[in-house]
Parts: C-alpha cells; sequence; structure tokens
C-alpha cells in the first residue's frame, strides 16, 4: 500500500482497503487500513467520502487509536478551509514512522490544490499573501514559487503565477463540478 500511496494512487489503495473491509469475516477493517482510507480521501479532497468513513468506523477504533482521532482533526480543519490549522495540526502532531508517507503526501496533495487555485485566481500575488493562503511562511512560499517555475520581482516581492496548460490541469466532470466550483469560490471570497 506505501508504494501506491507514495505513487498517488489512490483509487487502488482504497479498493485494496475496500475489499479487504468486505472480505473480513468480522465486518470491520483494521485501524491501520481505516486511517489509510481516510488519508486517501484527504489526499484526493473527497471530504464527503472522508465524513462517511468516519461515521462507519466503529467507536472502539476511535477511542484505541488516538491516531486515528488526530487523522480526524485534519479532516475537520480542511472541511473548515482553515489551512493554517490544517498544518498546524500537521506538523504538531506526532505521526508513526508507519503513517510518514501517509502523511507527507496528504500535505503535498493540499499544498499542490491551493496552488493550483492561486495559479487560476491571480496573475500577480504578494508572496506574503500567498504564504497566508498556502498557511506557510514567507520564505517557504517563495520556494515553492520557485519549484513551480513561477517569476518574482525580489524589490517588491510579488510573485507572477503561472497557470498549468489545459491538458495539465484536470478535467471536472459530472457531480464533482458543483463542488469543485465551490471550493473555487469559497477560496476567492476568502
Amino acid at each position: 500500500l506505501e508504494e501506491n500511496i507514495r505513487k498517488r494512487q489512490f483509487k487502488q489503495v482504497l479498493q485494496q482497503c475496500e475489499e479487504g473491509e468486505i472480505l473480513n469475516p468480522s465486518g470491520y477493517a483494521t485501524t491501520e487500513v481505516y486511517m489509510v482510507m481516510l488519508g486517501c480521501y484527504l489526499a484526493t479532497d473527497e471530504l464527503e467520502h472522508a465524513k462517511f468513513l468516519w461515521s462507519r468506523i466503529p467507536e472502539s477504533f476511535k477511542k484505541d487509536n488516538p491516531v486515528l482521532g488526530n487523522l480526524w482533526n485534519v479532516t475537520k480543519t480542511l472541511k473548515e478551509r482553515n489551512i493554517l490549522k490544517f498544518r498546524e495540526t500537521m506538523t504538531e502532531t506526532c505521526w508513526p514512522d508507519n503513517y510518514a508517507t501517509l502523511t507527507d503526501v496528504i500535505t503535498e496533495c493540499v499544498t499542490e490544490r491551493i496552488t493550483l487555485l492561486i495559479s487560476k485566481a491571480y496573475s500577480a500575488i504578494h508572496v506574503d499573501h500567498m504564504a497566508t493562503l498556502l498557511g506557510l511562511k514567507p520564505e517557504n512560499a517563495k520556494a515553492i514559487s520557485h519549484k513551480l517555475g513561477w517569476s518574482m520581482d525580489e524589490g517588491t516581492g510579488v510573485v507572477s503565477p503561472v497557470l498549468k496548460r489545459m491538458e495539465e490541469v484536470e478535467v471536472v466532470k459530472g457531480k464533482n463540478i458543483i463542488e469543485h466550483l465551490a471550493n473555487y469560490v469559497s477560496f476567492l471570497e476568502n
């Protein structure tokens, strides 16, 4: 599973986890499987799926595994669109080593989604404002902008995001279009 998570093959990971849950004689998966499923939903921004998963996880699993509760707290920060609280929760939580790949990928995916929204919404943005939107320090936001190939005027601190070419931008279809538009409008309003 870890290799598929690293490769961001979330559909395959979720399919394996769901099969394990269904085939388990108890009708429940292990806590680890629930962690992976919840993490995949966060990485893919499927917060409603995460909510439904959380409601079907047995209470005893939630009580016996505080790490599962911590990941649910991360889910709540994303549902609230509180990126600062998201970053704080991700960095201040002592994640066990066996979840390091999962938590790193979640953080990377959230950062990528925000930078994509920034590139769609802004033709120029001050690095301090970009840092606020990303929930990072300005020097980290600056490093991300350089990594993405965005130009920056060092004198003014203004970053010029570059929108990905159309074939690189994911196409949103069906029911997801409403959620995608709501996320975009919410981002612009905040």
